[in-house]
């Protein structure tokens, strides 16, 4: 499908299949290194990144050229996470937020209601072409990664174990992951939508959807919270996607006994790293992760846009 915006350029608008969107990709010029936006550094993107679900694809071309492109990543739960715009040559602001623009105007034609962008930390001319189209920020990502074995100072497990917990096989999932999210620090201002139950397919849908690395916690047999893991296809390693405790059973050390059991898990089944993401004001979630010997690797800004249900409000509307 092809659309033409009021500045004359005609944007190609793909719906994507995990397998399309691999294609898609290689064929599409993408910047490597958005911190540069004055450095004309171009490629492909890498035939192992993370491709499973539906993408959405725009490239934008003028008089027939191909002046840049953007996608997005749609998931169950109603949200979608939107790569940051490419533009080919030198980084153009008026191309990039028209491609900011139509993106969010595609993806709430597609009910989506929730959009995501990860802005390189750096990249300050991108996130005001974001604050240009209504997308807010809400804090900070900090992305931390440790090594599975070596020198370990980690807590024996004492009172808290785990029992497996795939997707579908227990009914007590959804109304524990609920009540770990009361008081979360992570991104409170980040509007939720969507089910606790399309929250829970979101996660099933990162790495290679292994949901077997899912695991209620308890203490003293009590059900105290859940910790989520995949294994990402890209990389072969760990990541942890979400650990929480409900209320009543925080300040007991479960938080640092769920990092443990973390990456005991990578260990047995070979992976040799964990990856995982915190918001940079959590500072509770940080201290755990860097007493168990995580090492920050990135730091990403959060914008979000809220989406009109069936079709955003837009001067692109098409």
């Amino acid at each position: 499908m092809a659309t033409t915006d009021p500045s004359g350029l005609d944007i190609d608008v793909s719906d994507l299949s995990s397998e399309r969107a691999a294609a898609w990709f290689r064929q599409t010029p993408v910047r490597r290194d958005f911190s540069r936006l004055d450095d004309a550094d171009f490629g492909t993107w890498p035939d192992g990144f993370e491709l499973a679900g539906r993408w959405l694809g725009l490239r934008a071309y003028h008089r027939g050229c191909y002046r840049g492109a953007i996608a997005a990543r749609i998931h169950r739960d109603g949200t979608a996470d939107v790569l940051p715009p490419s533009c080919h040559g030198r980084f153009d602001p008026q191309l990039a937020t028209a491609l900011l623009e139509h993106a969010a105007t595609q993806l709430g034609v597609r009910r989506v209601q929730l959009a995501i962008s990860y802005l390189p930390i750096d990249a300050t001319a991108i996130h005001a072409c974001a604050r240009s189209v209504r997308f807010q920020r809400t804090g900070d990502l900090l992305v931390l990664t440790r090594s599975v074995g070596g020198d370990d100072v980690s807590p024996q497990l004492g009172d808290w174990t785990f029992e497996p917990c795939a997707l579908g096989e227990r009914d007590d999932l959804p109304a524990v992951l609920q009540r770990t999210l009361i008081g979360s620090r992570d991104f409170p201002n980040l509007p939720q939508v969507g089910s606790i139950q399309a929250m829970l397919e979101r996660f099933a849908e990162v790495g290679l959807g292994d949901d077997r690395m899912w695991y209620l916690a308890r203490y003293r047999r009590n059900l105290a919270g859940c910790l989520l893991m995949t294994a990402r296809g890209d990389c072969q390693i760990g990541e942890l996607l979400y650990f929480g405790l409900v209320p009543e059973y925080r300040g007991r050390g479960g938080g640092r006994c769920m990092v443990r059991y973390a990456l005991d898990t990578a260990g047995d089944r070979g992976l040799p790293a964990v990856i995982a993401g915190v918001d940079a004001e959590n500072d509770p979630a940080i201290a755990i992760y860097a007493s168990m010997g995580f090492d920050p690797v990135s730091r990403r800004g959060v914008f979000f846009r809220r989406l009109a249900t069936g079709g955003d409000v837009s001067p692109y509307a098409t």
